[in-house]
């Protein structure tokens, strides 16, 4: 989750922390104020765990620049599911059919 380092709420601001990652990849995720962190292939979990631990440190660098921080939990605590906004990305902005199932 993207926090406002003071009030801890939720803030729409993935474009703002999304970098190149010397391991890995920093990627939004549906909500703008959430971020996806994902290594690469590693042969092994030690390999994983580093690339994870640097993946972290670099998007809690960033967002302490931009005074946020970062949260990881299932859920926010506080914030309304009705407020956040969607990424402006193709796979998450898809039109879904809606409608009863076709019978075949």
């Amino acid at each position: 989750m993207i926090l406002d380092a003071e009030s801890l709420e939720l803030v729409n601001a993935i474009e703002s922390l999304l970098e190149d990652a010397p391991s890995g990849e920093i990627k939004p995720e549906l909500m703008e104020s959430v971020l996806e962190v994902s290594t690469d292939p590693c042969p092994n979990t030690a390999q994983a765990a580093e690339q994870l631990r640097a993946l972290r440190r670099q998007v809690a660098q960033t967002a302490a620049e931009r005074n946020l921080s970062i949260g990881s939990a299932g859920t926010h605590p506080f914030a309304m599911w009705e407020d956040q906004r969607i990424v402006a990305r193709p796979r998450y902005r898809a039109r879904v059919p809606t409608g009863p199932p076709r019978r075949r």
